[in-house]
């Protein structure tokens, strides 16, 4: 790969060269997209820029490789979780091995280039265990405390969305732990302490983006998804993968019976992912809230709790049967001999060549756009709109890629335009318009719309999953073919 797949991985290259460029968090995404504003999390953006200023590698490389290492780490954080909560190393192994291993996600988040939530993902385990361990600890301590607020504040900026999964766990773990001492009002007390001088930390160091987002975000915005946004037939492929079922049902059993011998985290797990679920689709229970953690997000964050209850479950079974030790050799060989190898074919094949938006052919296309266009060149390239939201309209081929691989401008924006703040009044409407006469490109007035918009060259990197079809293009009489190699097309758009 040449560089992330997916839809996500641009504007996370993109939001990481800002940040090069500026030397910390940018004001805009100037000048590669008019957007006046600049209001996404940025903490897996700030962790690549930094390995950017140490070793000077390219940028959306270093993009791809930081996700693929923070990928492979997901199992560290998982083992910690379950090795200082449940205080069994087997459990925390396994736990790890799942998500490693045999889990459908992390891994697939790939395919999407979803760095930023697969960070906050990473993070979250930790999060709750310094929480929990700061609020256990029998004498006080102010720094751990302190540092646990630091950790939900690194969280937020790191994915919006997952601090409110992390919030949804911490509440229940906070009242779970006040009912336990219902009758003991001061350790009660001591409890809220905690909690708030956790929680004002928190709030304290990110009061700066608080103000920020305010006065310059649309994330709060309404922002209506119809049904298709919150159905599984978003994940793709990754909703038949062969492990599915099998750690539904360990996980379900492994739930049930921690609830029935009353292990605490085991309920307060459950309890969280019960809540998730229920908030994550407005189409099934109408509530507060309801979809700002959307189902999707829920379900490719659920191998963290599924881990811990599979690993949970076996660890019981392994305990009822009693196993010898030639039956727990036996075991083994079959784990490292059969499903290891197996797993690990299987984890191979999770990738999906289609995913990848910029090949050899594109790149062999940015090298002649930057020699033979003009620096104020601005390309009209391929997209798509969805069904859950016609307002929401992304470039779907290389093409996306042309401000950061060349420098000319796109008219279509990177997909974080619809939470920011743009130069142009009723933008998303000049956006839909933008896609509506790129389906109808063979009309003069669509070449005239994009004349008075000054677009000057169409590209075409023969995906043909958008709106652009290249037999349209090529009997179109005011485009001139002016490259063609590898699929890729780029027309030069005549004057109407």
């Amino acid at each position: 790969m040449l560089v992330g797949p997916g839809s996500d991985s641009y504007h996370h290259t993109l939001i990481v060269q800002l940040i090069i460029e500026n030397g910390g968090i940018p004001h805009s995404y100037e000048p590669y997209a008019q957007l006046s504003s600049f209001t996404y999390h940025f903490g897996f953006h700030t962790i690549v820029a930094f390995i950017y200023w140490v070793s000077g590698l390219d940028v959306a490389k270093l993009v791809l490789y930081t996700g693929q290492i923070l990928n492979a780490f997901a199992i560290l954080p998982i083992f910690l979780f379950a090795d200082r909560l449940f205080k069994d190393r087997k459990m925390a192994l396994i736990s790890s091995f799942i998500v490693g291993l045999i889990s459908v996600f992390p891994a697939y988040l790939i395919n999407w280039g979803r760095f930023t939530s697969l960070t906050g993902m990473i993070i979250l385990p930790i999060a709750f265990l310094l929480v929990i361990e700061s609020i256990k600890l029998e004498k006080r301590d102010i720094k751990i405390l302190i540092l646990s607020g630091l950790i939900l504040s690194g969280l937020f900026v790191t994915h919006y969305r997952i601090i409110i999964a992390a919030l949804c766990f911490l509440l229940v773990y906070i009242l779970y732990e006040l009912y336990s001492n219902r009758t003991n009002l001061k350790i009660q007390k001591e409890i809220i302490f905690r909690c708030a001088v956790i929680g004002i930390t928190a709030i304290i160091l990110l009061i700066p983006w608080f103000i920020h987002l305010l006065n310059n975000s649309r994330i709060l915005s309404e922002w209506v998804n119809t049904a298709n946004y919150y159905s599984l037939e978003r994940i793709g492929t990754a909703g038949s993968y062969y492990s599915n079922t099998l750690l539904l049902v360990l996980s379900l059993s492994g739930a049930s019976v921690g609830i029935l011998k009353r292990n605490k985290y085991i309920i307060i797990i459950s309890i969280w992912v019960s809540i998730l679920i229920a908030f994550s689709n407005p189409y099934w229970i109408k509530l507060p809230g309801s979809g700002r953690l959307d189902f999707v997000t829920v379900v490719t964050m659920l191998f963290f709790p599924v881990s811990v209850t599979c690993s949970y479950f076996i660890i019981y079974l392994s305990d009822k049967i009693k196993l010898t030790k030639s039956r727990c050799l036996i075991v083994l060989s079959i784990i490292l001999l059969v499903l290891i190898p197996f797993s690990a074919i299987k984890m191979a094949g999770l990738f999906e060549s289609e995913s990848v938006f910029v090949k050899n052919g594109d790149i062999e296309a940015m090298t002649w756009i930057k020699s033979n266009t003009s620096k104020d060149a601005v390309f009209l390239i391929d997209s798509i709109d969805f069904d859950w939201n016609r307002d929401f309209i992304m470039g779907i081929d290389g093409g996306s890629w042309i401000p950061l691989l060349t420098g000319r401008k796109v008219i279509i924006p990177p997909m974080v335009f619809a939470t920011e703040t743009a130069y142009e009044n009723n933008y998303t409407e000049k956006v839909k318009a933008i896609f509506k006469a790129s389906e109808s490109i063979n009309s003069e007035s669509s070449i005239q719309f994009f004349n008075e918009n000054n677009v000057s060259y169409v590209y075409f990197g023969g995906k043909n999953w958008g709106k652009l079809k290249l037999q349209n293009l090529q009997n179109n009489p005011y485009l001139e073919p002016v490259y063609s190699k590898d699929g890729v097309w780029i027309f030069r758009i005549g004057r109407r």
